[in-house]
């Protein structure tokens, strides 16, 4: 899957909901925060696949500075991550963002992962 497939830049303002959820995908780009920054109450469900890298091609970073996000929904339940912090650290959101994972996500659902 593309890293471009769903961020700002497919200009898809009014998609709001994706459900990626029971496939095989291995590893996510930094889309869905990028998404969340721009496009309000986005919802993204990536349930039960085989997750446990977090890419960051589109460069997008995350500091006290950035643009708030805006209530987004993350599901990661039933993948391989093992550690919260590699999604931080793979999508380069700075140490302040990791410490406080609520400023990010509104929902960020981690339930069976190992």
């Amino acid at each position: 899957m593309g890293a471009h497939l769903f961020d700002v830049t497919a200009n898809q303002p009014r998609l709001k909901i994706i459900s990626l959820m029971h496939n095989k995908l291995t590893e996510i780009d930094s889309w869905p925060a990028q998404r969340a920054q721009m496009i309000r109450s986005s919802n993204i469900n990536l349930m039960y696949n085989r997750i446990s890298r977090f890419k960051n091609s589109l460069d997008w970073h995350y500091d006290c500075n950035s643009a708030p996000l805006f209530y987004p929904i993350l599901d990661l339940r039933g993948n391989n991550i093992t550690h919260v912090n590699y999604l931080f650290q793979g999508w380069n959101s700075g140490l302040y963002a990791s410490l406080f994972s609520t400023i990010l996500f509104s929902v960020l659902d981690l339930i069976s992962n190992p």
